[in-house]
């Protein structure tokens, strides 16, 4: 009996010093670990497509909101925070005191917008005025696309998309974290 004691003990101590290992992740452990993984990363891209197209007005102008958002919020991260660690509420306050401006040396133009997008060129032009008109954006040649929603439309993203967003970043870690403590056993 005090054999399987020391054992044991011995067991949760190297389990304690492993966990506090940095674990890198490789394909090879996404492959051990597919079905947790793989299924959980899939329900975060369909339920959050799904929301922010119903919430944005559809899969077009979702996905040109999508990456106006993207590049407002990396240019305000890079250059105003020095891409350092911010936590919610710093970032936040950032965001929600930046509208109307370019942090970026590289602008968005509607060409990169067509290209990350997958969407033509002039479906992109078409969108953004009206999106414009929607009180989503600014654009012109000189700046580029340029996130700048009234205070209903911020909220949206804010209050209603981000928030969602947590909840399915929250499943996805979880069943990061549980994965890699199968592995660590």
């Amino acid at each position: 009996r005090d054999l399987h004691l020391s054992l044991r003990r011995q067991r949760q101590m190297c389990i304690r010093d492993r966990a506090d290992v940095a674990l890198t992740v490789t394909k090879e452990f996404i492959d051990k670990n597919f079905s947790a993984i793989h299924l959980s990363f899939l329900q975060i891209v369909v339920f959050r497509q799904s929301l922010i197209n119903k919430l944005l007005g559809g899969p077009v102008d979702s996905c040109i909101i999508q990456i106006v958002c993207w590049h407002h919020l990396t240019s305000l991260l890079s250059d105003n925070l020095k891409n350092q660690d911010t936590e919610y509420i710093e970032a936040l306050d950032y965001w929600n005191n930046s509208f109307g401006q370019n942090f970026s040396s590289k602008k968005l133009t509607l060409t990169l917008l067509s290209e990350l997008s997958g969407i033509p060129l002039e479906t992109v032009r078409r969108r953004v005025i009206q999106l414009e008109r929607k009180n989503w954006i600014k654009y012109n040649a000189k700046t580029g696309v340029i996130y700048s929603p009234n205070e209903k439309n911020n909220k949206l993203i804010v209050e209603i998309i981000h928030e969602k967003e947590k909840d399915l970043q929250v499943i996805y870690l979880n069943s990061f974290e549980k994965s890699k403590s199968l592995l660590l056993q």
